[in-house]
């Protein structure tokens, strides 16, 4: 082998390490959490198991076939009218069947959310999602609380996406409208 074809060679060999070393950082340092299946029994035992309604979503895309449990929380005794209260949406992955030689694991991304009193968007809500302990929890902040005494009803409206996390690399993968419904009660 001639000396400039070896030099040409050893260049080629330290650009793609290279290339790979950055792709594999970028994955590490900015790819959301994986969320790893849970059983039934590690869904009982986790934060999930708090909440007042509940609903399945599967999801598909290139990478697999994906099954999450979704939990609607908010509190079930009487709200002050006017205070401050929190309702929670909490997601964990239930199954996975992953079809590509590439995908390490999935997470879920908020696209949008709502949060619709009595059939009327809230538009006073902050949302507010993080991923802990294989748990997805979204948060809507400042519900309005300013509402005649009485039982009102209350829908989470969310478009989700899953993210499918690559060994290099990930990407947004499908869409999918999830909904939760409950109710709650306003006192004096």
């Amino acid at each position: 082998m001639r000396k400039s074809t070896r030099r040409t060679l050893a260049i080629a060999i330290i650009v793609l390490i290279l290339l790979l070393g950055i792709g594999a950082e970028y994955t590490v340092l900015r790819a959301p959490p994986i969320l790893n299946a849970q059983s039934s029994a590690e869904i009982k035992g986790s934060i999930l198991s708090v909440a007042r309604s509940f609903e399945n979503a599967s999801f598909t895309d290139g990478s697999g076939s994906y099954t999450f449990r979704f939990g609607f929380d908010y509190p079930d005794t009487p709200i002050p009218a006017g205070s401050a209260t929190v309702f929670k949406v909490y997601a964990a992955l239930t199954s996975q069947q992953i079809t590509s030689f590439f995908t390490r694991g999935v997470s879920l991304a908020l696209q949008s959310g709502s949060l619709l009193v009595d059939g009327r968007f809230d538009s006073g809500v902050k949302i507010d999602p993080t991923i802990q302990a294989n748990v997805s929890t979204i948060e809507f902040e400042f519900v309005n609380t300013s509402l005649p005494q009485g039982t009102h009803n209350v829908t989470a409206r969310l478009i989700l996406s899953t993210v499918d996390v690559d060994y290099i690399g990930f990407y947004t993968g499908a869409t999918q409208v999830v909904q939760l419904n409950g109710t709650f009660l306003i006192g004096g």
